[in-house]
């Protein structure tokens, strides 16, 4: 006979599965989750731990909330502390991926690293710039508008030009909605240089 143990009980009914994730960004991402009421958090190593874990996701998770109302803004959402961590976070990555020596990214781990710093960055971006204006009208496009033009993410936007103009940041490497906004950033620029070509 094979017992099995029961599903955990979801706070807030909701599963992290962690992909890209270096092992010494762990830690910190795993408090942030939990602080943030997620508790069955996994790092999937075989493709059958993920289909499980959705499974299991389908099956005991309680039912989606619904959307806030377009009348409420931004800042009365009781997420909206989590949402501000998670935009840090990104910033945090983005920056370091792009302060990595120019050098890293011509290695198959750091280009790939580099790529993927980018795109967890523009794909966070922009699903907020799109989400925020949906469901709190005009002063929730204004509001995230203001989240998302910090010294921080200008800093990221220059860089991001950069490696462009460089020829290291590649953006058939991202993709959508990543691909999107970075698009968006570079437009206008040329590559005028070889990046990883010799």
């Amino acid at each position: 006979m094979t017992m099995t143990a029961p599903f955990p009980q979801l706070r807030r009914g909701l599963v992290a599965i962690l992909r890209g994730v270096m092992p010494d960004e762990v830690e910190a991402i795993f408090e942030v989750l939990v602080a943030a009421g997620i508790t069955l958090i996994g790092i999937p190593s075989f493709i059958m731990t993920l289909a499980m874990m959705q499974i299991g996701a389908w099956t005991f998770a309680s039912p989606p909330r619904r959307p806030p109302p377009a009348t409420t803004h931004p800042t009365d959402n009781p997420d909206e502390k989590y949402l501000i961590e998670g935009r840090n976070k990104l910033c945090e990555e983005a920056l370091r991926v792009l302060d990595l020596p120019w050098s890293s990214r011509c290695t198959a781990l750091g280009g790939r690293a580099f790529h993927e710093g980018l795109a967890y960055y523009y794909a966070g971006r922009q699903a907020e710039m799109e989400y925020f204006p949906r469901f709190f009208g005009r002063e929730g496009a204004e509001y995230i508008m203001q989240q998302w033009t910090g010294a921080d993410d200008m800093r990221i936007e220059r860089m991001t030009r950069e490696a462009y103009r460089d020829g290291y940041l590649q953006l058939a490497e991202l993709q959508r909605p990543a691909r999107t906004l970075a698009e968006a950033t570079v437009a206008g620029e040329h590559v005028t240089g070889k990046g990883c070509n010799p």
